[in-house]
């Protein structure tokens, strides 16, 4: 069939079922940019005061109290396990909100239909790329 013909008939209901546990759907790569680019604005600016003045007060803490004390190791991973500790604590929401809003639209596109045969390895496949990665022709050019 040339590239400018199109189908006459629609797919069957049989064929479409069988795309669909192939993992093979419509899915616009555009449309899960846009909802996490928004969601990450709108989460951003609901909690950027928060975020900020957290970030602020840690590093704060984090220099008078590095002032008066010696820097041993162990005082130091203390430290910094601490402030990332509490940096993750302050950005939880907006990474859970941007998550989300990514599955939410995911759902929205192609349903729930979880597909096994989609996510396991294709042995074949994985030889054919290791049999080229380890070929004479690649392993000379190393050496």
């Amino acid at each position: 069939m040339a590239a400018s013909e199109e189908k006459q008939f629609d797919p069957t209901p049989r064929r479409l079922e069988q795309a669909r546990e192939q993992g093979q759907g419509a899915v616009s790569p555009d449309l899960f940019a846009g909802v996490v680019l928004i969601a990450g604005l709108v989460g951003l600016s609901t909690a950027a005061q928060e975020i900020g003045s957290g970030f602020y007060h840690e590093l704060r803490n984090l220099a008078t109290s590095g002032l008066t004390k010696d820097f041993t190791p162990t005082h130091v991973q203390g430290l910094l396990t601490g402030v990332i500790r509490r940096g993750i604590d302050m950005t939880a929401g907006l990474v859970v909100m941007v998550a989300a809003a990514t599955l939410l639209v995911g759902f929205m596109q192609s349903g729930f239909r979880f597909s096994p045969g989609v996510l396991a390895i294709q042995w074949g496949r994985l030889t054919q790329g290791w049999d080229r990665l380890a070929s004479l022709g690649n392993l000379s050019r190393v050496a």
